[in-house]
């Protein structure tokens, strides 16, 4: 879905053989995402793009 959030800052770090893509968002207006139930929702959104599977394990 489109949640319509802004990225604020992107952080690649690479740990061995490891990467660890950090984003970090905030809604309209900015501040924080406080509100747990759609921080849920945008974690399965995300999980569903990256691997259809593991979203749904989630739910």
């Amino acid at each position: 879905g489109d949640f319509d959030l802004g990225v604020t800052a992107a952080r690649i770090h690479t740990m061995g053989a490891d990467v660890v893509d950090s984003f970090y968002v905030e809604p309209p207006g900015g501040g924080l995402l406080v509100d747990e139930g759609l921080q849920a929702e945008i974690r399965r959104a995300l999980l569903d793009e990256l691997d259809p599977g593991t979203a749904r394990q989630l739910t």
